[in-house]
């Protein structure tokens, strides 16, 4: 999904206090969600809330090499995606 800010140690605290159980959860995240977390600033939390709205809008084929499918890289994901075209 490549959301910027969005790393190991604050998936972590998320899950810890059970805001997000899976992925989808993170596009249900409120500001004031992300702004209860510790070392976390107002600006920090802005912007991961930004970078998640924005990664609405990454093509099929990130969205496929997102998920992670053994042996499905970035080229195989691009044919997968000019082949399908969506969901």
């Amino acid at each position: 999904m490549d959301i910027s800010g969005l790393g190991k140690s604050m998936i972590d605290q998320l899950v810890s206090k059970n805001l997000v159980q899976n992925p989808a959860d993170l596009y249900d995240l409120k500001y004031e969600d992300i702004l209860s977390l510790n070392r976390t600033a107002k600006k920090s939390a802005y912007n991961l809330i930004e970078n998640i709205k924005l990664s609405k809008k990454n093509s099929f084929d990130r969205i496929i090499f997102a998920l992670g499918i053994p042996n499905i890289g970035k080229t195989a994901s691009e044919i997968i995606a000019r082949q399908y075209e969506s969901i």
